[in-house]
């Protein structure tokens, strides 16, 4: 099965299944330095992707959307967290994301 969630299941407990896929899609604009960072995945899911999408109407400056794709590979629990940084800035994030993810047996 395949789920889609954004930023407003930051903070909660998702439950899947072993081979479900799981796409965290979040708001995001690299053309101020500010993209999202994965800080800390589970050892319970594999990374497909992380990608970012422009704008349909392709504005220079528009904001888009990073997509990350997780697939669940076997049973657990863990965190999986995201900051929205600029990898140069040794600041705090303007953003974060975090969501506790459990694998279920089938």
């Amino acid at each position: 099965m395949k789920f889609t969630i954004g930023a407003d299941a930051s903070g909660s407990q998702f439950q899947m299944s072993v081979d479900d896929l799981l796409e965290v899609v979040l708001r995001e604009n690299p053309t101020t330095g500010y993209r999202w960072d994965i800080t800390q995945i589970p050892n319970n899911v594999e990374l497909r992707h992380s990608r970012f999408s422009g704008s349909p109407e392709g504005a220079i400056g528009a904001s888009g959307l990073r997509t990350v794709s997780l697939r669940a590979i076997h049973p657990g629990q863990g965190r999986l967290e995201l900051m929205l940084v600029r990898k140069w800035e040794p600041t705090a994030p303007i953003e974060e994301f975090q969501i506790e993810l459990v694998v279920l047996r089938d």
